[in-house]
């Protein structure tokens, strides 16, 4: 622990999707990483203060995990092409995202200190899935290591009942 006492935190992660891991990830800007983005109607344009933001009503959040894989596993390949068991394939046009979505588990390894960090050892999303504006994806078939860079929206879900909804949930 450092002098102050501070609480520090790292250690090293594994993601399994729809039961199977997806393997090694790349260095810092490929390790998975959890984002939101805050959704709200602002209160503007009103007879006073004009165009000025004087409040906000809350309309929810949009949760995504991203990261880097550098392994070529089934894992990987159904987290970055959901849509068709086989690359490239359309598959049946007109489902549901939700319906298509499959849980993924992100879970710290034991041993490091993200293991000791309750209630950050695992997170489980029940609905994970690539985003419909994730456009232009590529994986490179050349001669360098094939990276494959995954983003996963994580649609809500019933965590412990139908009226406790979230994104996912820690352990």
């Amino acid at each position: 622990m450092p002098v102050g006492g501070e609480l520090l935190c790292d250690g090293e992660y594994n993601i399994v999707y729809n039961a199977i891991a997806v393997g090694l990830f790349e260095g810092d800007d490929g390790v998975p990483a959890l984002g939101y983005s805050a959704k709200g109607e602002r209160v503007n344009k009103t007879s006073r203060y004009a165009g000025t933001t004087i409040d906000v009503v809350d309309q929810g959040r949009d949760w995504d995990l991203t990261f880097r894989c550098l392994e070529w596993r089934p894992g990987v390949l159904s987290a970055f092409y959901p849509f068709s068991v086989t690359l490239g394939l359309l598959g049946v046009i007109g489902r549901l995202y939700y319906g298509m979505a499959v849980p993924v588990v992100m879970t710290s390894i034991t041993g490091t200190p993200a293991a000791t960090m309750t209630p950050l050892v695992t997170l489980t999303a029940n609905k994970a899935i690539v985003p419909p504006e994730y456009a232009n994806q590529k994986i490179n078939f050349g001669p360098t290591l094939r990276k494959t860079p995954i983003q996963l929206m994580l649609l809500p879900f019933g965590v412990d009942s139908i009226s406790t909804v979230g994104a996912f949930s820690f352990t």
